[in-house]
């Protein structure tokens, strides 16, 4: 007969033997999946205040053009649900600011007594390298509060063309100082003589001129 009190001692061990190797713990069964990259994406993650300020949140941006960008934007807090909402804006022309407004609920699961809205608007600044800050405003809810995300990752396209690299420890190329001796014409110049030569070619001139007759 097994005894009770062996049966926990044995899972105790296995939970202390499964910890100590590093197991991951499991998701929050009240938290949504994290949103999943996609080639050509980036995803920002981070909180926001606001009616709820326990609220965290999944941005996945994706270009569309050189200032419009689109995605999906994932509220979720322990205290009034969660959702997940697709939405679009652009850049301004200089690039720092962001504006986008959800165009759609995608999931909502609200918890007893709260409502899940769509924002109208969102605002944000780059406000310090790989950091995006500002507010939101929803008028269905009347809500409006902060929000700061940080960058995750970004998953390169690769439809896209590539982009040109500089390969600066490429070594020197061995003909390439031979090119650089080719004239204009790209005819080869010719070597400067040697100072042996040099003398050798003095000594002929002046021979040749102690021989030339002198004019009348």
């Amino acid at each position: 007969m097994v005894r009770p009190w062996c049966v926990i001692a044995v899972a105790l061990g296995l939970a202390s033997e499964a910890w100590g190797q590093g197991m991951v713990v499991l998701r929050d069964p009240r938290r949504p999946q994290d949103l999943s990259p996609e080639p050509g994406c980036a995803l920002w993650v981070g909180r926001l205040t606001g009616n709820d300020p326990t609220g965290e949140a999944q941005l996945r941006l994706c270009p569309r053009g050189a200032l419009e960008v689109h995605g999906e934007f994932q509220w979720s807090s322990l205290q009034s649900g969660w959702d997940r909402r697709a939405l679009e804006g652009a850049w301004d022309a200089s690039h720092t600011v962001l504006t986008l407004h959800d165009t759609r609920m995608l999931e909502s699961h609200p918890a007893d007594g709260w409502t899940l809205c769509t924002a109208d608007r969102y605002e944000l600044r780059p406000s310090q390298p790989g950091t995006l800050s500002g507010g939101f405003w929803s008028e269905a809810c009347q809500d409006n509060g902060t929000l700061v995300l940080s960058f995750v990752r970004e998953v390169p396209d690769p439809s896209a063309p590539p982009r040109p690299r500089l390969d600066l420890h490429r070594p020197p190329d061995p003909a390439g100082h031979h090119r650089r001796r080719l004239r204009c014409d790209g005819r080869p110049a010719v070597a400067a003589p040697k100072g042996w030569a040099l003398a050798v070619l003095g000594l002929a001139l002046g021979g040749a001129r102690r021989r030339r007759p002198r004019a009348p």
